[in-house]
């Protein structure tokens, strides 16, 4: 992984300039705080939310390229399942706004897209989806 991430430093990938940084640890790291005393973020306990995927079907989507089309991005999430209906909010100039609304036709293809498809790269950025009760 370092040496292809090191094959992208100072070029660019599409119209996005990259640059690969060494990574200096966390603060923990850094404060010599033992693993065992360390905050396990991951283990805190998530609670339920009346807007999970599994009722709703909807998602949020952001960090979305600013030129994708509603072609390209309906194509990358129907690779899951079939989509309801999705909305892409653009600007006066016809540029995406970095977010979306997807609505899958079954709300367990929008547990599926948020497992597989969140922090996966789309168009060279890395994209972010959460549960949305915007569908209801």
């Amino acid at each position: 992984d370092l040496r292809k991430a090191l094959k992208f430093n100072k070029k660019y990938m599409g119209s996005r300039y990259v640059e690969v940084f060494r990574d200096t640890g966390t603060k923990a790291e850094k404060e010599g705080i033992p693993q065992n005393k360390r905050k396990n973020l991951s283990a805190i306990p998530k609670t339920e939310d009346s807007n999970q995927p599994a009722e709703s079907g909807c998602l949020f989507v952001r960090n979305l390229p600013y030129d994708c089309t509603d072609e390209e991005f309906k194509a990358h999430f129907e690779n899951i399942g079939p989509v309801s209906s999705m909305e892409l909010p653009r600007t006066k100039n016809n540029k995406t706004k970095g977010i979306a609304y997807v609505t899958y036709l079954f709300p367990e293809h929008a547990i599926k897209a948020t497992n597989s498809l969140t922090f996966k790269p789309f168009q060279g950025r890395l994209i972010h989806i959460i549960p949305s009760n915007k569908g209801d």
